[in-house]
């Protein structure tokens, strides 16, 4: 009993030392615990991201012979002292990712995307390097955005290439 009076009366006598211990002692016991929930956390998350299904697969691709063109515009460029051109990418027609999709049922849904740059005009103003990305008629099913206002585009706006006004 007289090392537990000896120890209330250390903690007593040294009222600031003893808080800012115990303080001490609290922080780091709760950042430890914080930290070991967040690696659990983020481990648990890359686990579950490669073993579940996949609901979104992007697939890239480069041509084999547009990156040997490249290299060669590439060194032509260099023994020239210019850039070497831009090279005119392969597209990817929407058959062939008809015929792909369906040797493959679990694939719900296709998308294709083209990406380039280009100048916007609207009434007097004009903005320069805008990056435009066209789609096809299949990603607003998949990809379900919801329309504020106007309408989605129809069959005709598609067929007749409209703005959709």
């Amino acid at each position: 009993m007289g090392n537990w009076k000896f120890a209330l009366s250390s903690i007593m006598g040294h009222k600031m030392r003893s808080l800012l211990t115990m303080l001490g002692n609290i922080i780091g016991g709760a950042s430890e615990v914080l930290i070991m929930a967040l690696g659990e956390g983020m481990r648990a998350s890359g686990l579950d991201e490669v073993t579940s299904p996949q609901k979104n697969l992007q697939v890239y691709y480069k041509a084999k012979e547009t990156e040997e063109m490249e290299q060669e515009a590439a060194e032509m460029g260099a023994i020239l002292g210019t850039g070497g051109g831009e090279m005119n990418e392969l597209e990817v027609k929407e058959e062939w990712l008809a015929t792909i999709v369906k040797d493959f049922p679990e694939v719900t849904g296709y998308y294709v995307t083209k990406q380039t740059t280009g100048k916007i005009n609207y009434q007097k103003k004009a903005v320069e390097n805008v990056n435009i990305t066209g789609i096809n008629r299949t990603l607003m099913g998949i990809k379900k955005f919801k329309i504020v206002a106007g309408r989605s585009f129809q069959e005709s706006d598609y067929n007749n290439f409209s703005r959709g006004m």
